[in-house]
């Protein structure tokens, strides 16, 4: 089995040898290693090189894509480039190497196997192309008749050994040449009127003069028919010499005939694809001999046989229809793709040509080229699957990217709001602890305890507070815990206010509620608590003084509570709301005493209120205040029986 050198070629030392690492364990491949593109240069002249894994940045004055190009100037080789970012201008300068795709660091194991394995496939299925074009080559200038295409203004495109010989012109000079050119001037009014029929019929069979580069005069019988060659349509024209049919007679020309047969299969002996002949009713009458080599039966053995009884029974129907309407007519013709039955009882793919003969020398039937693609379906399967896993990896690659850019985002915000939420308590707490160290004998002793006792209480809230940002980063991690309980929400919301009762106070801004003593949620108490003191703090922040802030809870019927925040504030515009719970807008908007904020108090709300199973959303008109509403679960007994 054939080895593939691949040549890896990166300025990084552990890429090389992590990349090598993977290579080493798919089957048939010989990976070599280059940290710089000078040493690649140097290895290419020395080995020989199916595919270069190519870093685009080598930190050196040429990038990878310019010593592709050095490369290329010399010997064709296939690239796979890897990059860490898709910047335009340059993967617009690596197309110019026409590269076999694109791998972005860092590389996972997977991708690049996937990848490195579809490239190869590319790289046998041009192989195998080429291959055929050398085939194809020699069969056709084996080919005894004369046989040149021309394009659709009668121009030569394409000429085999055999017309060039008899004619007496060099291949080079024949190609480009006029048909009109190998044809005596008392053939042109003729073959103007043929042409007029063949453009209505799309064949035809004619006889003609063609004249030699000597002008000597050669009678030709012409087979012309339409078809495509490098992807454009053309005129296929086979010629035949009749030059001792024309003096024979009836029994020399049939030797003649049974000499050409002979010939013919003497021809399809050494041709790879299949020929088969069928009558009207498909029964097969000729078998070339590469039906041995493709199905396993010699020629013998299939004559006479139905050719319906080799095809795979669910391609049977559209055969059947299509073979009825080829009869119709002599000349008609269809393709088709068909699983064959072997002789081993496996089956084959072929692509088939199917062509009604009646009107060639009397032949009659069905004339089918058989092409055997069964590899080449195999492949393009394969090739379909590795193009589905390498989507599947990009996707998931974008995903990651995706969620790497919002964990950014996040671990930014959670810093701010550090920085927003402990910012009053610590200031409460260092005003108190300068007061004491300042004026400490201006206080009497009760004032003194007094303020320590505040001090104690506001220390120990905010120990609190840092916990549950703490606790916070642990679920922005993955790392935090979910423990949903009974809470009392009416002794919830009173250890809060207790902890926001400064800042009203300063704003004289009276804080009151609905809530009772018998409403009792199954959240995360340290959650749910985040939350409140969120909107509670934010109405506090957008009210003006002397304003008031409502705290109520409404039962729904799908056993939840609803809670809502509402206050007398500023409110907030509609293009604002919409852009309120967005990770990456920043909303943040000082308050109507210039309070400052992150911009993330509310993103956190969302995300604890979600992971205890409710929602938010928010109310909300300029001038005339805004109320924020979230869902929690009810508390019962069945509930807390199944966590």
């Amino acid at each position: 089995m054939k080895q593939y050198t691949i040549l890896i070629v990166d300025n990084s030392e552990e890429t090389l040898l992590k990349v090598e690492s993977v290579l080493n364990k798919m089957p048939d491949l010989v990976p070599l290693c280059a940290d710089s593109g000078t040493k690649a240069l140097d290895l290419i002249k020395n080995h020989s090189v199916d595919l270069i894994i190519m870093d685009i940045d080598l930190g050196e004055d040429m990038d990878g894509i310019d010593y592709m190009m050095a490369i290329n100037r010399t010997v064709r080789i296939p690239v796979l480039y890897m990059t860490i970012l898709w910047e335009p201008k340059v993967m617009e300068k690596a197309k110019k190497t026409s590269p076999y795709g694109y791998l972005l660091k860092p590389i996972s194991p997977q991708q690049l196997m996937v990848t490195t394995d579809m490239c190869l496939t590319h790289i046998k299925l041009d192989h195998q192309i080429r291959q055929r074009e050398s085939d194809f080559t020699l069969v056709f200038d084996s080919i005894k008749e004369l046989i040149f295409i021309c394009d659709m203004h009668h121009r030569i495109v394409e000429a085999n050994a055999e017309i060039c010989n008899i004619l007496d012109y060099p291949y080079e000079e024949m190609v480009g040449m006029a048909y009109r050119d190998l044809m005596p001037k008392t053939s042109h009014k003729e073959f103007d009127r043929v042409m007029v029929e063949f453009e209505k019929s799309g064949s035809m069979q004619f006889e003609t003069l063609l004249l030699t580069k000597n002008k000597e005069e050669i009678p030709v019988e012409v087979n012309l028919s339409t078809g495509n060659y490098m992807g454009k349509k053309v005129k296929l024209c086979i010629a035949n010499n009749i030059c001792k049919r024309l003096v024979a007679d009836e029994v020399r020309v049939e030797g003649k005939i049974k000499k050409a047969k002979d010939r013919f299969r003497v021809l399809t002996r050494y041709l790879s694809d299949v020929i088969l002949i069928t009558d009207e009713l498909s029964k097969i009458t000729f078998a070339s001999d590469a039906v041995f080599r493709a199905l396993g039966n010699t020629p013998e053995e299939l004559l006479k046989l139905d050719f319906l009884q080799l095809i795979h029974p669910e391609d049977q129907e559209n055969f059947a229809i299509r073979f009825e309407k080829i009869k119709e007519k002599a000349g008609n013709k269809f393709e088709m793709i068909i699983r064959l039955k072997t002789k081993t009882n496996d089956w084959k793919t072929f692509e088939c040509n199917f062509r009604n003969l009646t009107n060639y020398d009397n032949i009659g039937g069905i004339a089918i080229g058989a092409h055997e693609i069964t590899e080449r379906i195999n492949a393009e399967e394969k090739l379909q699957e590795l193009v589905g896993q390498m989507e599947y990896t990009n996707f998931e690659l974008k995903r990651t990217v995706e969620e790497l850019d919002i964990a950014n985002v996040t671990k930014d915000k959670f810093f701010s709001i550090i920085a927003h939420d402990l910012k009053n308590p610590f200031n409460a707490i260092l005003g108190f602890c300068n007061l004491l160290y300042d004026d400490y004998d201006d206080f009497t002793e009760s004032m003194r305890i007094n303020m320590i006792e505040k001090l104690k209480v506001s220390s120990e809230k905010t120990y609190k507070l840092l916990e549950n940002l703490l606790e916070w980063s642990r679920l922005q991690r993955g790392k935090m815990e979910f423990y949903p309980e009974k809470i009392d929400i009416y002794s919830l919301l009173f250890h809060i206010n207790e902890q926001l009762e400064t800042q009203a106070e300063k704003k004289s801004i009276r804080i009151t509620s609905s809530v009772s003593t018998d409403k009792f949620a199954y959240i995360d108490k340290y959650m749910i608590a985040t939350v409140i003191r969120n909107l509670i703090s934010n109405a506090i922040k957008f009210t003006p003084k002397n304003g008031s802030v409502f705290i109520d809870i409404q039962e729904t019927k799908a056993d939840f509570y609803q809670l809502s925040v509402e206050d007398t504030g500023i409110g907030i515009s509609k293009e604002t709301l919409d852009l309120l719970f967005k990770i990456e807008s920043n909303t943040s908007t000082r308050g109507t005493e210039g309070e400052s904020g992150t911009g993330l108090g509310l993103i956190l709300c969302e995300e604890f209120v979600v992971k205890n199973g409710g929602e938010i959303w928010v109310e909300s008109q300029p001038n005339k205040g805004s109320t924020f509403f979230f869902t929690v679960k009810k508390w019962a007994n069945n509930i807390g029986q199944s966590h």
